[in-house]
């Protein structure tokens, strides 16, 4: 047995048990007052295990019932994890009411041209994969640009949403990954590639909820606290902060839902 194999027996199990704990440091945090897409995106989560679980238990992991259980509950979590990520979006932009409708009116743009674009989609692959990986680069920009952001404006994150943007970046960024080897020429026979897909998988989604359960055990509204610099670095901050106060006005000007 090689070694993705092993990680497709193994990998699952350490991940429900993730989930199990990331659900109780969210619940314990009150993730919902918060970040109520990402509370409900972690409820669905442990929902549709038990739902696949049930489903590979009683009619068998080959069976036609489970694949529908599977490629359902999956296209269902893709949407979940693209209004988590709009989710993130919010809680920091969400201050800044001009630079948050031009994130929120880009988001809503991608995700509608990827709908659109379903003709292109390579042969083999199902919809929900292609939406899937596509929804993955949007998601890598997007939390690319919001730490981008986040160092050079100054804006303020608790390190807990530092920990869970980080997260979706690494999981986007590892399901590209998979995605790209189940796309590829097929040199292999395929259960090789659905087999290495499905560890690449479970390990992006292993390092998410690992991500995730060390941030949510930090102080929610904890905010990083800067130290006393060297003279001039508080007037450095403050051109920061009026430089964003300025972008954010110009985009409010500019953009009028």
């Amino acid at each position: 047995m090689d070694f993705a194999s092993r990680m497709n027996d193994y990998l699952p199990y350490v991940s429900q048990a993730l989930t199990i704990l990331v659900c109780a440091a969210a619940a314990k945090r009150r993730l919902w007052r918060w970040l109520p897409l990402v509370w409900s995106y972690l409820v669905l989560l442990l929902t549709f295990d038990a739902v696949r679980w049930y489903t590979l238990l009683h009619f068998g992991k080959g069976s036609i019932e489970y694949q529908w259980a599977y490629w359902t509950t999956q296209g269902v979590l893709i949407l979940a994890r693209c209004a988590a990520i709009a989710d993130v979006c919010r809680a920091a932009l969400g201050q800044y009411a001009g630079v948050w409708r031009l994130a929120r009116l880009l988001f809503v743009v991608a995700v509608a041209l990827m709908l659109a674009l379903e003709r292109l989609r390579e042969p083999g692959f199902s919809y929900v994969m292609f939406f899937e990986r596509e929804l993955e680069f949007v998601a890598v920009a997007a939390m690319f640009c919001l730490l981008l952001m986040s160092a050079r404006y100054e804006i303020p994150l608790p390190r807990s949403l530092k920990g869970i943007v980080l997260g979706l970046a690494i999981n986007s960024i590892i399901v590209i990954m998979g995605t790209s080897i189940i796309s590829a020429p097929l040199a292999l026979p395929w259960e090789a590639y659905w087999t290495a897909y499905s560890a690449v998988r479970l390990a992006g989604f292993f390092a998410m909820l690992s991500l995730w359960l060390y941030a949510l055990w930090l102080p929610v509204l904890e905010r990083n606290r800067k130290e006393l610099g060297p003279p001039g670095s508080y007037r450095d901050v403050l051109m920061l902060s009026e430089k964003m106060r300025d972008l954010n006005d110009r985009l409010t000007e500019l953009i009028k839902l």
